[in-house]
């Protein structure tokens, strides 16, 4: 499933209306969704996993997978996002995308962040263009009648 298809999905498996009554479900945060007639509490995948953790504390994956019936990819993707973390003894860990060390959320790890941050503030400084010296009129000065703008007129004479 390519990450197109796993975001589709994840939103696709959001609860559109209550599964008790039917309602309309309101978003209370946190993959929770509260139902506007008989409040009903209904959970996203998000959601389920966040309240398993909650009730269960910290949890190996493929137990949450069991619990919850979220699938393994969708965990992998919300520890990715950042959204869930591993715990710090875990046995596994996710690969960091640039390197390939172990991290224990996000995509990358605080190393690889931080030379991407560096390659990007060193492009920032070779790319900004430079203020002029002599007063000047933005083009969107429309009260300023010093500037005129010109065009070329091929119909002279109508």
């Amino acid at each position: 499933m390519t990450d197109k298809e796993l975001a589709r999905h994840i939103i696709d498996r959001r609860p559109v209306a209550c599964s008790e009554c039917g309602g309309k479900l309101k978003y209370e945060g946190g993959g929770e969704y509260k139902c506007i007639e008989c409040h009903e509490i209904c959970y996203d995948e998000f959601g389920k996993v966040r309240k398993y953790l909650y009730d269960n504390g910290p949890s190996p994956a493929p137990e949450v997978v069991a619990a919850t019936g979220v699938s393994n990819q969708i965990v992998i993707e919300l520890l990715k996002e950042g959204r869930i973390e591993l715990i710090e003894n875990s046995k596994f860990f996710l690969r960091c995308e640039k390197c390939g060390c172990s991290i224990r959320y996000g995509r990358i790890c605080p190393d690889c962040a931080r030379r991407l941050a560096d390659n990007l503030d060193q492009a920032m400084k070779e790319s900004v263009g430079e203020k002029p010296k002599i007063k000047a009129y933005s083009v969107t000065d429309t009260h300023k009648t010093e500037q005129k703008m010109y065009y070329y007129n091929t119909n002279k004479h109508k």
